[in-house]
């Protein structure tokens, strides 16, 4: 039975390639641009960010509608970002394997009570990225800078 579960783990290792990424997917409901809603979703994700030591990334963004991008380089980069879609605001955490997956998990910490506490219901956890018009999040940025 050991060895069944070895080889299942060598499998998966082998067809992911050893990139293991932990992704987390938020939405706060109507919020548009400008709006005081936006100003706090920016505030709160600000604190997160600097809680947990990224840097301000908003001007190497390339996702569309940016309201505020955060990270950490290195060799296991690590994203915390908002960005406008369809009268929503979608918030992304990505961080690939690595030692950045403690800030990751400071980053879901600081974020989910201060987004609930302040947004209700409006404020949801999402299972898997949206489906949506607005292109890929944050992933993109993950994925591209160095």
């Amino acid at each position: 039975m050991k060895t069944f579960f070895a080889f299942i783990l060598c499998v998966t290792i082998f067809v992911t390639g050893c990139n293991f990424t932990n992704t987390e997917h938020y939405r706060v409901t109507n919020v548009a641009v400008g709006s005081h809603s936006a100003d706090r979703i920016k505030s709160i994700v600000r604190m997160a960010a600097r809680k947990t030591g990224m840097t301000n990334e908003i001007s190497t963004s390339i996702v569309a509608n940016t309201l505020v991008s955060f990270g950490g380089g290195g060799k296991y980069p690590i994203v915390l970002g908002a960005h406008f879609c369809n009268g929503d605001v979608l918030i992304d955490i990505q961080a690939l394997h690595g030692h950045h997956i403690s800030a990751f998990e400071s980053a879901k910490h600081h974020l989910i009570p201060a987004l609930t506490k302040e947004f209700g219901s409006s404020f949801q956890t999402l299972d898997r990225p949206p489906a949506n018009d607005c292109g890929p999040g944050f992933s993109v940025d993950l994925l591209v800078k160095p």
